[in-house]
């Protein structure tokens, strides 16, 4: 079977344009967990939310989940931290809960 060059140029040319569509698609999709992102972020700056974190066993871990994730938060890598945050199965706690957040 032989394929036509014009077919070859437009296979590609489908394909590029498939390609450009799915990558503007990918860099558009929002954040996953933007409140959690919100809320720690706070918790490494002025902790007005008053945030803490827990393990499912009820632990404190606040200081040392943000110590260790100290220099993720200084790169700017607050995908990676929530990431981290979602795999450990921890829960988030906030004392100053505004209905604004909401």
């Amino acid at each position: 079977m032989k394929i036509s060059k014009g077919a070859i140029i437009t296979i590609i040319f489908a394909l590029s344009i498939l390609l450009i569509i799915v990558s503007a698609i990918k860099e558009g999709e929002p954040t996953s967990y933007p409140k959690l992102h919100s809320y720690l972020n706070n918790a490494f700056n002025e902790n007005e939310y008053g945030v803490s974190i827990y393990t499912e066993e009820g632990e404190n871990v606040t200081d040392s989940f943000l110590e260790e994730n100290r220099e993720l938060y200084e790169k700017g890598d607050m995908d990676e931290i929530v990431d981290k945050f979602v795999d450990s199965n921890y829960i988030l706690g906030m004392k100053n809960f505004s209905p604004d957040d909401e």
